[in-house]
């Protein structure tokens, strides 16, 4: 007499939850930015392990659309930047929590979009190594995803030495220590060059903090490297003297 009325409420609970996952999918891709902006605070709200696969299926396919827009010349309306950011950045960060690797190129397309970006990436762990350290040693593209990747990495070191549970492997490790040679002595621009300084000291690599320490007081190491803009150095050599007390060993 008990069990049915159970049954029919659990049945009403799951058919209920499928419909608004179904209803938040639509509205993902459907409407203004706010709309979608809207919809996306509601789906964040759901703690990440119980999210549908088909909502995050349609976060992935937002971010994609997000990059083309991004990457579309004088498609981009000053007046919703906030939004779009704000949008943006909220995407990343669901596809980020799922933690599938499916959703990972597309994570690190965003590498160059600040913290939210490289805090997503945190998130995948030993997994993200490879796509980020082949991002960071490649060319730079216009969404400075060279620099991105190389910080997303800094702070995977970090996390990592931590104790996080995303640890990375020493394997890991070993690859992003012989990156951080490689762009500490290649051929960058002020923030390529700044993102390296903190991946070199992130890894831990002794022997090229003096390198480091070099950078954040002499204006000639920089324009040894073809670097002479002056503001630009000293605002880039008050960041390096934080990041060294940070990696203080």
């Amino acid at each position: 007499m008990i069990r049915a009325p159970l049954i029919v409420v659990c049945l009403l609970v799951s058919t209920g939850a499928l419909a608004l996952a179904q209803t938040n999918d639509v509205r993902l891709e459907n409407g203004s930015t706010e709309e979608r902006l809207s919809t996306l605070v509601e789906v964040l709200r759901i703690p990440p392990e119980t999210r549908s696969a088909s909502a995050l299926d349609a976060i992935g396919r937002e971010a994609v659309r997000m990059l083309r827009y991004y990457r579309t010349p004088g498609q981009h309306d000053e007046a919703q930047q906030d939004l779009n950011s704000a949008y943006a950045a909220g995407l990343v960060r669901a596809l980020g929590e799922s933690r599938s690797k499916k959703f990972l190129p597309v994570v690190v397309e965003f590498a160059g979009f600040g913290k939210m970006a490289r805090d997503a990436l945190v998130n995948f762990g030993d997994e993200a190594i490879p796509a980020l350290i082949e991002a960071a040693t490649g060319p730079e593209n216009d969404l400075h995803q060279k620099s991105g990747a190389t910080l997303a990495l800094a702070d995977l070191c970090h996390v990592s030495k931590a104790g996080a549970a995303n640890t990375i492997s020493d394997d890991s490790r070993e690859r992003c220590r012989r990156a951080a040679v490689g762009l500490l002595h290649s051929r960058l621009d002020y923030g390529q060059l700044l993102s390296a300084c903190i991946l070199a000291l992130a890894v831990g690599r002794t022997d090229l903090r003096p390198e480091v320490e070099l950078l954040a007081t002499s204006s000639q190491a920089w324009s040894d490297r073809g670097l002479t803009n002056a503001e630009v150095i000293r605002a880039n050599q008050n960041m390096l003297r934080i990041q060294l007390k940070i990696y203080d060993p």
